[in-house]
């Protein structure tokens, strides 16, 4: 599927992206624009099309068609050229947020997160009240049903808060990228994000 941000105002298309996750970030640093996800036998122009050309989403046949000349004003061409110079950054930020939390990806087996999760607040130590699950762990893994759940809590608190904290770090970093109209700006922004997650940040 491929998002589409649109200005609300006159449907002139703003920028196309593969990438869902970045098409939403993008939308909060501009004003009246939305997004829809459009399967690919719809996308008939791409992002490099757009940037020399004005096209605009065609709601009621939910279709891409080229821009009439009197729809095309100042206020789209200025959300245009902005959201045109972000994308990069906010699509470098997203790739920096799934590196940094590439350690929290433990397990072949998807979910088990949660699963663990159930089982140790359904759990009651100071009770000595285990989950059937805490207790498989325990015996497959020969230790304590004590041992059992201390272990598996520290690996998802680990892990949650490897999340978290990569998840405040795309937040603050997506303002300051929304916030910026220079490109010599969002070089700033850019040395700024590679420090904290790969120089400085162990998460």
């Amino acid at each position: 599927m491929t998002c589409v941000i649109f200005d609300s105002t006159n449907n002139g298309i703003l920028h196309i992206t593969n990438n869902y996750a970045v098409g939403n970030l993008l939308m909060r640093g501009v004003l009246d624009c939305e997004t829809t996800l459009i399967s690919a036998d719809k996308v008939s122009y791409d992002q490099t099309t757009l940037k020399i050309t004005d096209i605009c989403w065609d709601r009621r046949q939910a279709k891409m068609q080229l821009m009439g000349a009197q729809s095309v004003n100042d206020f789209y061409l200025e959300k245009k050229s902005l959201i045109t110079l972000r994308a990069p950054y906010m699509s470098k930020l997203a790739g920096l947020v799934r590196w940094s939390t590439r350690k929290a990806i433990h397990s072949v087996l998807p979910g088990i997160e949660s699963d663990i999760q159930f089982a140790l607040q359904n759990s009651d130590p100071s009770n000595h009240q285990y989950h059937n699950s805490i207790s498989d762990y325990a015996l497959i893994n020969s230790m304590s049903l004590h041992e059992a759940y201390t272990e598996l809590k520290l690996i998802t608190d680990s892990y949650s808060i490897q999340k978290i904290r990569a998840y405040s770090y795309l937040e603050y970093f997506s303002k300051m990228i929304n916030s910026a109209v220079q490109d010599s700006e969002l070089k700033t922004i850019a040395e700024e994000m590679e420090k904290k997650f790969i120089l400085d940040s162990y998460i």
